[in-house]
């Protein structure tokens, strides 16, 4: 297993930062494209999806993904380290 420590947090955020990318660039980049067009060019979110997979295919979904990684992941590195540090501070065992 993995011993606590810097090594440890730092691919967990690195992870959490790919899974957070994963599961909200398609919405992220629905929503861009909606916010971009006129209204009522798509019927909401979901028609918006379907309408990028149609012109793109499913890829199309995550356009910008490395750019979206690169927001998300040294937020989770942050967010992750201050975690920790405080839970050593404040005297908390690990989970």
């Amino acid at each position: 297993g993995w011993e606590e420590g810097p090594a440890l947090v730092f691919t967990a955020s690195i992870i959490t930062g790919f899974a957070v990318t994963v599961t909200t660039s398609p919405a992220t980049n629905a929503r861009t494209m909606i916010m971009a067009s006129p209204k009522g060019t798509y019927s909401g979110l979901f028609g918006c999806m379907a309408a990028i997979v149609r012109h793109q295919g499913p890829l199309g979904l995550f356009r910008g993904f490395a750019a979206q990684w690169a927001r998300f992941g040294p937020y989770a590195l942050v967010q992750f380290t201050v975690w920790e540090a405080l839970r050593i501070v404040c005297g908390l065992r690990p989970l």
